[in-house]
């Protein structure tokens, strides 16, 4: 009997003493009805998370079309500036016998141009500023003195295309700086280039 009091007495001590060590747990009732009044609005607030995180993928997403069918469309302007460059080069420094006829270097010249001013309207449509595009100089660069090119000194011919080409490459980096400057990219210029590097 006594060894069963002395363990009936261990066991009652250890209960006594894992009671102490166990903090009191209670629940405020005025937190509990604040969370049961809050409850029903729990969804609504949810979906209003859901829509602006759509509305904001949408919007990013809508920019970032925006932004390539705009360089595209400069794409394919330069494209214009480059076949231009290929037939001034082939004109002026071609021989005499495989050089076209200056009427129909002319009328090429001019059809190129028109269509580089077409393309340059819808450009401009996309608010990129093409002031930086001057066509009367390309022009005059193109064609002037076109009719003597058979009796020019070579070294003048090739320093008149050299002027042209100048020209060309200036305006296509002013073309092209317009739009960085209208749709900056999201990745900083220094940071491209070192990610670039590494690969």
């Amino acid at each position: 009997m006594k060894q069963v009091d002395v363990e009936n007495n261990e066991s009652s001590s250890l209960t006594n003493s894992v009671s102490c060590l166990s903090p009191s747990i209670s629940v405020d009732s005025s937190e509990v009805n604040v969370f049961q009044q809050a409850s029903p609005y729990l969804g609504y607030v949810s979906l209003l998370f859901v829509i602006i995180g759509w509305s904001i993928v949408y919007n990013n997403a809508k920019k970032l079309a925006t932004r390539n069918e705009t360089k595209a469309l400069i794409d394919d302007t330069v494209k214009v500036i480059n076949q231009l460059e290929d037939l001034t080069v082939t004109y002026w420094l071609a021989g005499r016998k495989s050089r076209i006829d200056t009427d129909e270097f002319i009328l090429l010249t001019s059809a190129k141009i028109q269509t580089l001013s077409y393309k340059l309207k819808i450009v401009e449509q996309r608010d990129i500023d093409i002031s930086c595009i001057n066509f009367s100089k390309l022009a005059t660069l193109m064609t002037l003195n076109c009719e003597d090119v058979d009796w020019r000194k070579t070294e003048d011919n090739r320093a008149q295309v050299q002027l042209f080409l100048e020209e060309v490459n200036s305006q296509v980096a002013s073309i092209y700086a317009e739009f960085q400057h209208k749709y900056k990219p999201s990745i900083p210029a220094r940071i491209g280039r070192a990610i670039s590097q590494k690969k």
